[in-house]
């Protein structure tokens, strides 16, 4: 009896033995298939993550292109401005010296003007004085 009641101590810590391993190996398969449902998520999330990476990567490549084309227009517009600055000094100089032109010009008018009227008055006296013919 004590030989059976061994066997059967041996037969219940197998099937004891058994069940662990079982139980441990369903938990296994349990956690695998969430492990592999987790991994297919992150895979999931990582090529959209990387999608977006590499929109945004389009984008600043673009605006960096409408950055250096507009950085390239300001620099013709301050090129632009340089020059209708220069212009314009050129025209002021220009005008001021027009302006002397025309004021020496209204001087030697008024002078020439007065030249005249002195010489209208110095040929009208002697008409004035000359005896009218009868």
């Amino acid at each position: 009896m004590a030989i059976a009641s061994k066997e059967r101590m041996i037969t219940f810590a197998v099937i004891g033995l058994c069940v662990i391993i079982g139980v441990m190996v369903f938990i296994a398969v349990v956690y695998q298939g969430q492990a592999n449902g987790m991994q297919s998520n992150f895979n999931t999330e990582k090529a959209y993550l990387q999608s977006s990476i590499d929109q945004l990567q389009n984008e600043k490549t673009s605006l960096e292109g409408q950055l250096s084309s507009l950085n390239a227009q300001v620099a013709s517009l301050n090129n632009q401005v340089s020059t209708l600055n220069g212009q314009v000094s050129t025209l002021t100089t220009e005008n001021a010296k027009l302006t002397a032109q025309v004021t020496d010009l209204t001087v030697q008018n008024e002078a020439a003007n007065a030249w005249i009227k002195r010489l209208q008055s110095i040929i009208e006296g002697p008409r004035k004085q000359l005896p009218v013919p009868v």
